[in-house]
């Protein structure tokens, strides 16, 4: 069977399609055979857009991290206008895909049909609510600007359905400290605007006030709030004396532990957390690398590797 490439909003995961759906995929040979007269081209545009119209969500409410920009692999490069391949994430598999976008087709007459092809769902433009095809571009919409998806039959798109997206952050948490942007200009995060997009920033080096954080599901980043309405986020250190209340599930890493490289981070440092949610006192210093002795995620999937006893960095994008 061909490998699938699922190009999930803007980027995602190199899959076997079929591997979505564990039970009983077979095709029924007698309703795809059933027209001789019929073309190839006109059986894959039938099952496109029966796949399109009968398994494909069109409004979705996005209430966890696995259809956040934080599963997308940085070193994933633009492949062919179409199809934008990234890092295979096992989360957003069985999770998001299934939670989110897709139902199950592996009863679908055209199950052998759909083998064949390419799925994915570009990010909108915020503006022109145009599909983005540029991965260098993604960074500049949000989850909430909506998605195309799109079937591919190896040479152009046949078939494509617009996806709305609501976004609820489950939970917000009380955690009073400081945050601290240690990058340039860092743009606010406000809820209450559209695309969640603040006409005000944080200096670069500034410390910041914050009693809650939370999850911000377009990036699949944690977030401050630092003004009534206003979250900070990105390249910022957390420094408090409370408990985040996550709780990070780990195991020993595999013979070949994962190198952690602290990038940005250059005035306060890299946080580290406890097992059970606390923040240390003490950072890692930009630029220098760790090995992880444990790999683990707290309860909204977020990746953390241990690099000490009991200290563990939160590990966005390496």
């Amino acid at each position: 069977m061909k490998k699938r490439i699922i190009a999930l909003i803007g980027v995602m995961s190199i899959i076997t399609f079929f591997g979505l759906f564990t039970d009983n995929v077979y095709a029924d040979d007698n309703s795809q055979s059933s027209n001789n007269s019929e073309t190839t081209a006109q059986i894959n545009q039938k099952a496109a857009q029966d796949f399109i119209d009968n398994y494909v969500n069109t409004n979705i409410v996005v209430k966890d991290d696995s259809l956040s920009l934080a599963k997308i692999d940085r070193s994933s490069v633009y492949d062919s206008g179409i199809t934008l391949a990234a890092l295979y994430h096992p989360m957003v598999v069985e999770t998001g895909l299934k939670k989110y976008i897709l139902r199950d087709s592996s009863k679908s007459k055209y199950a052998d049909t759909l083998s064949h092809f390419d799925f994915g769902a570009y990010r909108l433009d915020p503006k022109t609510k145009q599909p983005i095809t540029n991965y260098e571009d993604i960074d500049n919409t949000s989850l909430v600007d909506g998605l195309e998806f799109f079937v591919y039959d190896g040479s152009k798109v046949i078939a494509t359905k617009r996806i709305n997206v609501k976004v609820e952050n489950p939970t917000v948490h009380p955690l009073v400290g400081t945050v601290m942007n240690n990058g340039s200009v860092n743009p606010l995060v406000d809820e209450n605007l559209p695309g969640w997009r603040s006409n005000r920033s944080v200096a670069p080096g500034s410390n910041w006030y914050t009693d809650e954080y939370e999850l911000n599901l377009n990036t699949g980043k944690y977030q401050y709030r630092v003004s009534t309405t206003e979250w900070v986020e990105g390249d910022v250190t957390i420094k408090s004396d409370q408990s985040t209340g996550l709780n990070i599930n780990s195991e020993l890493s595999s013979i070949r532990p994962p190198i952690f490289t602290v990038t940005g981070k250059s005035v306060a440092g890299e946080p580290l957390f406890t097992s059970d949610g606390g923040v240390w006192n003490f950072t890692l210093p930009s630029g220098t690398k760790w090995t992880a002795t444990r790999v683990g995620h707290d309860q909204n999937g977020i990746l953390y590797y241990e690099v000490s006893n009991n200290a563990y960095v939160r590990v966005y994008e390496q």
